[in-house]
């Protein structure tokens, strides 16, 4: 949009700001994946997100941060399948393993909730159309729904994924769970999420919303996936592969 070049110069003061916290990196990718993803491919700006992805993949951040990598690499294996449908070749990171990339992969549904304030329990849900809830108590699903990890401080990211999302309505939560903050004056905390459906023709939509009391639950989106009986799947998504690559780069650090 017109916006996007204010919206990145100051997402790129912030990263000056902050250079430890990797939201600052993950922030600047997430605004360039807008136009991206929505068909306005400049090569530029893809090749700078997935530099800010690769430091977050790459540096050793703060305990509160741990597995953050987790979300970036999915965000990172998103934008070089959608460069290599333009035709842009040698996207793949040359400081990252190639092990960490899946001929499989595409996005099928990915929800990406993260917020602005430190130290703060944002807790992500998903209501897929069976009715069944994913959030941390309950991470994965019968239809291959699958949480990240439960961030309880930080700025998150929380990310749902799934593979072939079936037909129907997914409603997407954030609960203000807690704030570990010193100060009530810093009690409220503004939530972003950001929903990507893959297929031919990729769709990244995000919302906002305000929360400030501790176990406040919202409703912030209502996603709708179509798909006919023996067509392919309109979302891909995260391949078993994938998946294990994953698991081997965060999980051990616990």
């Amino acid at each position: 949009t017109g916006r996007t070049p204010l919206a990145l110069a100051v997402l790129d003061r912030v990263r000056e700001l902050a250079p430890v916290e990797p939201q600052s990196f993950l922030d600047g990718a997430l605004a360039r994946a807008v136009d991206l993803v929505g068909g306005r491919c400049c090569e530029a700006h893809l090749r700078k997100a997935l530099e800010l992805l690769t430091i977050v993949l790459t540096h050793a951040w703060a305990d509160r941060f741990r597995e953050v990598e987790w979300p970036a690499l999915v965000l990172l294996n998103v934008l070089v399948q959608v460069g290599e449908r333009e035709g842009i070749t040698d996207l793949w990171p040359t400081a990252l393993d190639t092990s960490l990339r899946s001929s499989e992969f595409s996005a099928g549904l990915v929800v990406w909730l993260a917020w602005d304030t430190d130290n703060t329990d944002l807790d992500l849900h998903v209501v897929e159309p069976s009715g069944n809830e994913v959030y941390y108590r309950h991470p994965r699903s019968s239809i291959g729904g699958h949480l990240s990890r439960d961030f309880t401080q930080g700025y998150g990211p929380e990310v749902y994924l799934v593979k072939q999302p079936p037909a129907g309505k997914y409603t997407v939560r954030a609960k203000y769970y807690a704030s570990h903050q010193q100060s009530a004056l810093t009690g409220a905390t503004s939530a972003v999420i950001w929903a990507l459906q893959g297929g031919p023709n990729p769709e990244l939509t995000f919302d906002t919303v305000r929360l400030d009391r501790n176990k406040e639950m919202m409703d912030i989106m209502r996603l709708s996936v179509s798909r006919q009986p023996g067509e392919a799947a309109v979302a891909g998504g995260i391949g078993g592969s994938l998946c294990s690559r994953l698991t081997r780069l965060c999980w051990p650090r616990r």
